[in-house]
Order: C-alpha cells, then sequence, then structure tokens
C-alpha cells in the first residue's frame, strides 16, 4: 500500500466491514512472519490481519472490540519485558501472548530446537552438556543478566539500544561466557541517548531481580538473544559448524522452519488463553 493510501486505511475499520460477510474467529497478528507460522500451526479456523505492530495490533483489538463490538476476535503478540500486555488483559481486551517473552522463545522453548540439534549438534558434545534441556539451561544461565537488563531497561525508561550491541560477537567460542560489566559498558557507549544514571544497570543485574515467565515459571528471554547464544555453542560447544553456517539470524531462521507446520501444543497455556478468548472449545 502506498503512503498516500496508508494514511486512510483504518484495520478497525476493515474488521467491521470483514465481520459483516464472514463469522470466522478473526486473528489481528504483528507482522507478516507471525501469521504466515500461526496459519501452518494453529488448529483454529481463522481470519488473520497484519497490523504493524504490538501497540497497533492492541489497539485495533481494542476499537474493533469496544467501538464496533466485533466478537470472536483476539490480538496474539509479544509479551516482551514491560507490563504492557498485562494492563491491557486486566482491562478485558482479547490479548493472548506466546509463551515467553515472544514467538521465538517460544519456538526455543519447543520440540522444535531438539530436532535443530538433532540435525547440527554432535551427539557426543551434546550429550556432554546434557542433551537438548542441558542446551536450554546453559542458554537461559548466560542469558539471564541480559534479561535482568532488558526488564530494567523497560520500566525505567532507560533507552539502552540491545540492538546496537552484538551479544553473539561478546562470547567467547570455546566456553561462552558473558563479561556482564564490559557488556553493560558497550551498551552504554552504543546507546546515545541513555537516561540510565552511572551504575544503575550493574546494580540491576546484582540486585537479581530475574524476569520470570508466568506461563512457564522460568527464564523470560528475548529469542534472538536465544539464537545468538545458541549459534556460539554450535560452533564447538555442542557441533562443529562455521561462523558463517550458525549466525544468529540463521538459527532463528532454522527455528521457524523447524517449528512451522507442527501442530502447537494444545494444553500450552497460550493455547488454551486463545481458544478462551475466542470461546472455542479445545
Amino acid at each position: 500500500m502506498n503512503s498516500s493510501l496508508r494514511e486512510y486505511d483504518s484495520l478497525p475499520d476493515r474488521l467491521r466491514l470483514h465481520r459483516q460477510v464472514e463469522t470466522r474467529a478473526i486473528l489481528i497478528v504483528e507482522g507478516p512472519t507471525d501469521s504466515r507460522f500461526l496459519r501452518s500451526v494453529l488448529p483454529i479456523a481463522a481470519d488473520y490481519f497484519v497490523a504493524g505492530g504490538r501497540r497497533d495490533v492492541i489497539e485495533a483489538c481494542g476499537e474493533a472490540v469496544n467501538a464496533h463490538k466485533i466478537g470472536r476476535i483476539a490480538g496474539i503478540v509479544d509479551r516482551d519485558f514491560d507490563d504492557f500486555v498485562q494492563s491491557s488483559t486486566e482491562s478485558g481486551l482479547p490479548i493472548v501472548s506466546y509463551e515467553n517473552a515472544d514467538l521465538e522463545a517460544a519456538i526455543f522453548n519447543s520440540s522444535a530446537l531438539e530436532d535443530l540439534l538433532t540435525e547440527f549438534a554432535v551427539e557426543s558434545k551434546l550429550e556432554a552438556l546434557g542433551g537438548v534441556e542441558g542446551v536450554r539451561e546453559r542458554v537461559r544461565e548466560i542469558l539471564r543478566p541480559v534479561s535482568i537488563l532488558r526488564r530494567a531497561n523497560a520500566l525505567q525508561a532507560w533507552g539502552l539500544a540491545f540492538d546496537n550491541v552484538s551479544l553473539e560477537g561478546r562470547l567467547k567460542i570455546s566456553s561462552p561466557e558473558l563479561n556482564v560489566r564490559d557488556y553493560v559498558a558497550a551498551l552504554l557507549r552504543n546507546s546515545p541517548r541513555h537516561s540510565a544514571s552511572d551504575g544503575a544497570p550493574l546494580k540491576a543485574v546484582e540486585n537479581d531481580d530475574t524476569p520470570m515467565c508466568p506461563d512457564s515459571a522460568s527464564l523470560l528471554f528475548r529469542g534472538r538473544d536465544a539464537a545468538a547464544v545458541l549459534a556460539v555453542l554450535l560452533r564447538r560447544v555442542v557441533g562443529s559448524l562455521s561462523h558463517q553456517q550458525s549466525s544468529a539470524d540463521s538459527i532463528e531462521r532454522m527455528m521457524r522452519v523447524s517449528a512451522s507446520g507442527r501442530p502447537v501444543d494444545e494444553d500450552a497455556p497460550w493455547v488454551k488463553r486463545l481458544r478462551g478468548v475466542l470461546g472455542e472449545a479445545a
């Protein structure tokens, strides 16, 4: 859609017109990737609409429900590290978040990771680390301070530019460890508009207020962060891939492909919430 037409486009109005001719469930998602993935894994007959971002999903969903009285509708979004999703659901909006912080984190926690490791890990190395669950625990261990920083950054509005610092590039290949002090220093250097006071980020990590996923009661983490750590592990610790074969981008794509077409776990809390919001039986 070109810019001159986009400014006149209203997703809630499109939803209202759509409901006049279609009775199937309506799912509003953040982007095309979510739409493609969910179409391949969700056993729910639904029409998908892409909103363009989490806030857009929630705003469109709110207007569709409150102004247009559209039923059997849900917005599916990333939980992320703030409380925006929680406040939206508490206000009564039909918003459902994936398990953990985002779609990629949910995939990392699924059986798709086992398929990926079966294909690309060295069996003896994988067993030495404790198998698939050993890999998950190692990734979470490395990511714990990063998740603490992401949560504090979201709550305190520090403006830390995490995307400007390569997590993958700050991990040793032979024995991946994260030097938290150096990582924080890199974040501050590469966040020109940050408002964090001296020592506040490090203090947040030291206070160990670890964010937890309410669905799994395990560490809340970003899927791309997990892909970055997994990429490094696959180069020596559990595999022998080259840097070109195991970038964070490629690992993220491989996890998504591995999960595509595989029906979701019907017992997953977010799937149960979705069915409840849509009024569908399991």
